[in-house]
C-alpha cells in the first residue's frame, strides 16, 4: 500500500496544477492497511 501512495503523490507532483500547498492530506478509510482505500486531497488556488 505504501508504494501505491508514493506513486500517486509522484503523479500528482508531475501534474501541471495551480497548487497552494496548504492543506494536502491523505484520508485512510479503514484500518486494514494492506487493503485500505485512501483518498488524497490537494489544495488548489
Amino acid at each position: 500500500m505504501e508504494k501505491a501512495v508514493v506513486e500517486t503523490w509522484s503523479k500528482i507532483w508531475q501534474m501541471d496544477l495551480d497548487r497552494r500547498y496548504e492543506a494536502d492530506f491523505e484520508e485512510y478509510l479503514n484500518s486494514d492497511f494492506d487493503n485500505a482505500k485512501i483518498d488524497i486531497y490537494i489544495s488548489l488556488k
